[in-house]
Order: C-alpha cells, then sequence, then structure tokens
C-alpha cells in the first residue's frame, strides 16, 4: 500500500558518528529504511529501522519509519503500536496521526479511522496523505461516489500522487471502464518506474480484462507485468503470488505452482497462499 519517504539532515550523521566503530548511527540506519520504503521494499526497510531503534529506542523518525514498514506488510497492530509511541513524544505529529488512521483501516474500525483522518485535515487542511486516506477508507466501505470525490480533490493538490492514481485505476477497474484505468495506471508508472506495485496493479487491470474479454494478448500482458515487477524486487511476494495465479489462469499448473513455492519462501505463514497452492494441485488434478 503506499510510498512515505521522508528526508532527513545529513549533518545528524556525522554528529554521532564517532561512537559507532561499524561507521553506522541510527540516523544512517533510519535514512537506509526510508530510501527501502521508497523503493517498495519494506521488509529490507525494517531491518534498517531495527538496526537504528536498537541503537536509539527512542529514535522517533526510527520508529514512525518501523511504523509505515509495518503498515505496508499489513502488520495494522504492529504499526500502530510504533504510530502510538511517535505521538507520545510528538503529538501533533500528522505522519503519524495519518498513519495511525490507516491502521484503524487495516484493524476494521472504520468510524475511528474516519474521525483520524478528519483531525488531521482539520490540523492541516493540505494534509494530501489524509486525504488520499479519506478516499481509501471510502473505497473499502464501497462508497466509491465519495471515493471518486476525494480523489478528485487529491489529484487537484498533486497530479501524480501515486497511490491516488492506483487507486483511480482499482475504481475505474472495477466499473468495468478499462481504457481509464489503463490512463491512471501509465501515469502513475510514468513518475515512478522503480516501484513494483504499479506493474503489479496493471496487471490485474489486464488480468480483469481478460477474464471479462477472453483475449489471451491480455493475460500474456498482464504476465509481463509481473516479470517487470519481479525485475525490480524478486523477492515481492504480491508479485510471486499474483503470477502464479495467472498461471493457473493459463492453464499452467507447474509454472502457478513453481511461482507458489516462491511466494512460500517469502512469507511461509500466508493463509492466502495456501488456498492459492491447493486450487493450483486441484486444477492440476492432484
Amino acid at each position: 500500500m503506499k510510498s512515505f519517504s521522508k528526508g532527513f539532515a545529513l549533518i545528524l550523521c556525522f554528529a554521532a558518528g564517532a561512537a559507532f566503530a561499524a561507521g553506522k548511527n541510527a540516523v544512517s540506519y533510519s535514512n537506509a529504511g526510508y530510501e527501502y520504503l521508497a523503493k517498495g521494499e519494506p521488509v529490507k526497510a525494517q531491518i534498517q529501522f531495527r538496526s537504528a531503534l536498537r541503537q536509539n529506542p527512542s529514535y522517533k523518525e526510527a520508529m514512525l519509519g518501523m511504523a509505515k514498514a509495518d503498515l505496508a506488510l499489513d502488520a495494522w497492530r504492529d504499526a500502530f503500536d510504533y504510530f502510538a509511541k511517535v505521538l507520545k513524544v510528538d503529538a501533533d505529529n500528522i505522519d503519524a496521526m495519518t498513519g495511525m488512521g490507516f491502521a484503524y483501516i487495516g484493524l476494521a474500525n472504520y468510524d475511528r479511522a474516519l474521525e483520524q483522518f478528519s483531525d488531521v485535515i482539520k490540523k492541516s487542511e493540505n494534509a494530501i496523505e489524509a486525504h488520499y486516506g479519506t478516499a481509501y477508507l471510502y473505497y473499502i466501505m464501497n462508497k466509491n461516489l465519495w471515493a471518486t470525490r476525494k480523489i478528485a480533490t487529491v489529484l487537484r493538490m498533486n497530479p501524480y500522487h501515486y497511490e491516488t492514481l492506483l487507486l483511480a485505476a482499482d475504481i475505474k477497474r472495477e466499473e468495468g471502464r478499462f481504457d481509464e484505468a489503463e490512463d491512471f495506471i501509465q501515469t502513475a508508472l510514468d513518475d515512478k518506474k522503480d516501484n513494483p506495485e504499479g506493474y503489479i496493479r496493471y496487471a490485474a487491470l489486464l488480468n480483469e480484462r481478460y477474464l471479462t474479454k477472453g483475449d489471451s494478448d491480455d493475460l500474456n500482458a498482464a504476465i509481463e507485468q509481473i516479470r517487470r515487477a519481479l525485475a525490480i524486487q524478486p523477492d515481492n511476494f504480491k508479485a510471486l503470488n499474483y503470477l502464479g495465479y495467472l498461471h493457473i489462469n493459463e492453464n499452467n499448473y507447474d509454472a502457478a505452482l513453481d511461482a507458489f513455492e516462491k511466494a512460500r519462501a517469502v512469507n511461509p505463514d500466508s493463509a492466502v497462499l495456501s488456498y492459492d497452492i491447493g486450487l493450483a494441485y486441484e486444477r492440476k488434478g492432484e
């Protein structure tokens, strides 16, 4: 779900650098974590943020980064707890307040999520992530008209807001307006070519169009988009799992199982993956 990259003052790195034999301190670890977040690699980001917090357990930016990495991995409760820690030391932190709203969504507390985003917008009318969060919440609640109105607000603020463009594409895809959905995704990809999420969502669009219209070229194109995502991030669980699903659609069950096994190596505890593997074996006749 979402890129939350923030910059830090590099001078802080030099202030404490001499204290660590390895030449890395909490700030430099944290900076590396944010770089991984920006590239859509939350697992690697977590490693860096943990290293930062081992050296400085109260370092606010590392706690905030860990919360955002947890969000990206759907670890809602962990994210909530880290955002809460940030707010204990900085009660008006807009990033943490907004992130708490997304955590509430993941925990299915939609009323509290809406209150959280509304509180953020009251504090800062231009808090674009809170506006996006509201649009996403409406989408989750199947209030697509309200979501679309809020999307328009975000895109007036920033026509290239990556997550909002992908959300708009999802809504158009679900409405069967595939060409409009594709336009939104292309705009997102033009802005961020090195983030695998856009290619995964493009694959979902192409697969939906294949299932609707039956053109095998769309299925082949969907597989190609997933391969582009994996070229950027070979261990992307979502891409590997979706690749398996696409191979099922083309009746290539051995390839599907190979993709699923690679996904299982990344996330062995996924319940969704267990179902998908079972489906592949069932379709294969085993």
